[in-house]
């Protein structure tokens, strides 16, 4: 069959709105695949620019919300 997804948030909102949201009102963590990606699928809504000037700030783990928080480029 074909795959059918639906959304009770806002899709311009970032990962960790979005789970907090879920949580608070649907009563689930969500992990689907935009969630797991730190980059949100390409879309970079929760990422920061590092101040570097040329990396982006990704947390290591989207799906943990005490998760720690580096730059793609920095060491």
């Amino acid at each position: 069959g074909e795959h059918l997804s639906t959304t009770y948030t806002h899709v311009l909102w970032a990962t960790r709105a979005r789970r907090e949201h879920l949580l608070a009102t649907k009563y689930f963590a969500c992990s689907c695949e935009r969630c797991s990606d730190p980059t949100e699928l390409g879309s970079h809504l929760g990422t920061l620019k590092c101040p570097c000037g040329a990396g982006i700030i990704l947390p290591k783990d989207p799906l943990d919300p005490e998760t720690e928080w580096s730059c793609d480029l920095c060491p």
